[in-house]
C-alpha cells in the first residue's frame, strides 16, 4: 500500500469517528410541545426550548420529559400570557 493510500484510510477514519459523535447527541421527538430528548446524554437527556418573537429560548436540560415540559409551559405562559399554548 502506498503513503498516500493509508493517509487517506487515516482521514477516512478520523471523518467517520467524528460523525459517529456527532450522532451520538442528535436531538429526538418527543410527545409535548417544546421539549427534545438529546440521545447520547445520560444525566438531563430533555431539553427545553421555546420560540418567541422569531428568537429560540433556551429554557433548560431536564432529567424527566414531563420536568421538561411543565417548564416550557411555565415559560409559554410567562412570554405569551393567556393566548399560550401548553402542555398540560
Amino acid at each position: 500500500m502506498s503513503n498516500d493510500t493509508s493517509k487517506g484510510l487515516e482521514r477516512q477514519r478520523r471523518v467517520n469517528a467524528g460523525k459517529k459523535k456527532y450522532q451520538q447527541n442528535l436531538p429526538d421527538t418527543s410527545q409535548y410541545r417544546g421539549v427534545t430528548r438529546m440521545t447520547g446524554r445520560r444525566k438531563k437527556p430533555f431539553k427545553a426550548s421555546i420560540k418567541h418573537n422569531g428568537k429560540k429560548i433556551h429554557i433548560g436540560m431536564f432529567a424527566s420529559e414531563i420536568d421538561a415540559a411543565k417548564a416550557y409551559d411555565q415559560m409559554a405562559i410567562q412570554l405569551k400570557g393567556s393566548s399560550a399554548i401548553t402542555n398540560f
